[in-house]
């Protein structure tokens, strides 16, 4: 019965994991999501400013204000413009699919709505601490408990296996028999249980004890490896973490709030005619990708929170939602000794 419970256990914390990876997988995929609209966002804003340029271009050309060396290279960043306006639209719609797909959506289903915008950075002071993330881990991966029973389970086999070494394997079914006589048509039936004791003749349970002792050194081993990776695994999440908040920070406060101003700057300058139109556009498209690259960095800041998440609490960021439990497999697999 203990066994049973120990096992029970294991397959709860196997399928907590696979819980927690799948709505790990369903958090990426909608800050992929959000991340990509807000991305084709900027990129329409950078072919409209490239689009009203080639059109100039254009007018410019036909009153014979323009070559056609200088009517190019607005062509040519307009083109540009739509090539990369296609592949955001690509990318927003691939992974608006992906995110359905992992919601189980379809149909009229999966035609929900994004927010516009991905959730604000944190402050510096409500960020993770990284002095107690490899604690954490050791403490509350969902892995490691699995593998911690899976080896007290073991030891356990193992111990029995010692006492029952003297005899090997002892064998227990139940079974029914049915005899008929021919002559009176009267059946008998024999009910009883049945148990395979092997004489001790050539083995004495060395095999099944020393089976016992490889798979107790396997579970070990296993939750000696896990162990390490976890500690790996909370120090870098950490670090990716928090360097990602940096990067995602700077751009926030200090390259974004620059792009503006000088856009602003531009438009004034425009107006008073001291740069020409091309210099507004080129700065308009720049402001743009200044917003993008923005984007992109709070998004990465935000994979790298749910990766922490999982490694501190869940189990590797890397794992396959495919098998549940490696200990409890290996287990399985394995004949148990001593029973």
């Amino acid at each position: 019965t203990r066994w049973q419970g120990w096992q029970m256990e294991q397959a709860t914390l196997g399928a907590a994991q696979q819980v927690l990876l799948h709505a790990a997988d369903t958090r990426r995929a909608w800050l992929r999501a959000v991340a990509a609209q807000q991305s084709l966002a900027a990129a329409e804003r950078m072919y409209e400013a490239a689009a009203a340029g080639g059109e100039l271009a254009r007018r410019m050309a036909r009153v014979g204000k323009f070559s056609k060396l200088e009517q190019a290279q607005p062509l040519r960043v307009q083109h540009e413009a739509a090539a990369q306006l296609a592949r955001a639209r690509l990318n927003a719609a691939l992974e608006r699919e992906q995110l359905a797909r992992l919601m189980g959506l379809w149909g009229p289903q999966a035609d929900f709505a994004l927010p516009t915008a991905l959730p604000p950075l944190p402050q510096a002071d409500a960020l993770r601490r990284g002095d107690d993330a490899e604690a954490t881990a050791l403490r509350e991966r969902l892995d490691l408990r699995a593998l911690r029973r899976d080896l007290d389970s073991t030891a356990e086999r193992n111990g029995f296996a010692r006492v029952g070494a003297v005899f090997g394997d002892i064998g227990a079914s139940y079974s029914r028999n049915t005899a008929t006589d021919r002559a009176t048509r009267h059946d008998d039936v024999a009910r009883g249980w049945e148990l395979d004791i092997p004489l001790p003749l050539l083995d004495w349970g060395n095999a099944a004890s020393g089976a016992a002792r490889a798979s107790l050194q396997r579970s070990a081993a296993q939750l000696r490896d896990t162990a390490l990776r976890a500690r790996s695994e909370a120090r870098t999440g950490w670090l990716r973490y928090r360097t990602a908040w940096d990067l995602a920070h700077q751009q926030q406060t200090e390259v974004l709030p620059l792009a503006q101003f000088m856009q602003d700057e531009a438009v004034y300058r425009y107006n008073g005619m001291f740069i020409s139109t091309w210099q507004l556009l080129d700065q308009a498209r720049a402001t743009a990708q200044a917003v993008a690259t923005a984007t992109d960095a709070q998004r990465d800041f935000w994979l790298a929170e749910v990766d922490l998440q999982l490694a501190l609490t869940g189990t590797s960021p890397g794992a396959s939602a495919a098998p549940a439990n490696p200990a409890a497999a290996a287990s399985a697999a394995t004949p148990n000794e001593g029973h």
